[in-house]
């Protein structure tokens, strides 16, 4: 049966999303959730971190996956074998709360070829400078990971720390090579497993973990020596954190959503199962779906629009009632639908 969305009249004048950090939680660097009201490809350290230190605002708390690879032949695809772009499509790679990602080098031409995933932990944008976290405390890293059927796809999970910046030190950071297992795993890796990569001038050196582990800066998941991976990941979480020993605040996230067509008329639009946006001037706007109780399930446009018209892949969403909230700088539209099968 094909899926509908029917508009329905919208009988509030506000509504009111509500969630608590709780600050004696593991530190989760991300559940690919979006339960903070982050947009895909921000962590879920980063949005905590931007309530509680910027006015309940998670999108300034930093924390963006990016992807990169060399131009000789290497690349990165979502799991419907798409290429791939953090910055512009991660949602395409989450699917219910699980990032999948092939990396592959097989058949670059590079000398040392290279296919990475990687996200700074918290702010990173080019106005502000890269902020660090003190790992120093940390027990393990929990990875909730798994690979494709053949088991023995091999990455490497690594940690970029500010010493490797202060030295000039580009390559080879704190980390380990994991063969990605067939079936669901917690992996959990100690501070002892984390190590420089061979050859680096890190491990020349003989650093250790405690030599950079108080200020981290960035992790990552590559693929490098002429091999592919296809890698899904559930939850990353430090063990032996919370987010109070990170030094974050206690704060409730509220966003209150104001219904007001004299601010922006007729701004959304929902027809069967397209979505429009219609602006009287262009800026950046994101275009959300969350249930009735406020959670998150996906984000379908973030950039800059003016007159947009756009559809959202329903399948896996179960009938219901459910908000479209068009959210720009001074305005958020809100309509109620219901997908009917």
């Amino acid at each position: 049966m094909v899926k509908k969305i029917i508009t329905s009249i919208l009988f509030l004048s506000l509504c009111v999303f509500s969630s608590t950090i709780n600050l004696t939680d593991t530190v989760v660097i991300d559940d690919f959730n979006d339960s903070y009201g982050d947009a895909p490809n921000q962590n879920t350290l980063g949005a905590v971190y931007g309530i509680s230190s910027f006015n309940n605002q998670p999108w300034l708390g930093g924390g963006y996956w990016f992807a990169t690879c060399d131009n000789s032949g290497s690349f990165i695809k979502n799991g419907n074998d798409e290429l791939f772009d953090a910055s512009k499509n991660m949602s395409s790679a989450i699917d219910n709360g699980v990032l999948h990602l092939q990396l592959s080098t097989k058949l670059s031409t590079e000398e040392n070829p290279y296919a990475v995933i990687k996200c700074d932990l918290l702010s990173s944008s080019s106005d502000k400078p890269r902020k660090s976290v003190d790992l120093s405390g940390m027990e393990s890293i929990s990875l909730r990971i798994k690979g494709n059927e053949s088991g023995t796809d091999i990455v490497r999970m690594a940690f970029e720390t500010e010493d490797f910046v202060q030295a000039k030190f580009t390559w080879g950071y704190y980390g380990k090579d994991i063969t990605l297992p067939k079936d669901w795993t917690t992996i959990k890796i100690t501070p002892e497993e984390l190590t420089p990569e061979p050859w680096s001038d890190a491990l020349g050196a003989g650093w250790q973990w405690s030599h950079g582990s108080n200020s981290v800066l960035a992790l990552s998941f590559s693929v490098k020596g002429k091999k592919d991976a296809e890698i899904y990941i559930d939850r990353i979480a430090i063990d032996g954190l919370t987010y109070q020993d990170l030094g974050f605040k206690q704060t409730t996230t509220k966003t209150t959503l104001a219904i007001d067509h004299n601010i922006k008329p007729n701004s959304l639009f929902i027809t069967d199962s397209r979505f429009t946006i219609n602006l009287q001037q262009e800026q950046n706007v994101s275009l959300s779906i969350y249930s009735v109780s406020g959670r998150k399930i996906s984000t379908i446009f973030n950039g800059k629009a003016t007159q947009e018209i756009m559809s959202w892949n329903s399948k896996q969403v179960p009938a219901g009632s459910y908000l479209a909230v068009l959210s720009g700088k001074d305005f958020s539209s809100v309509q109620c639908f219901t997908i009917a099968k």
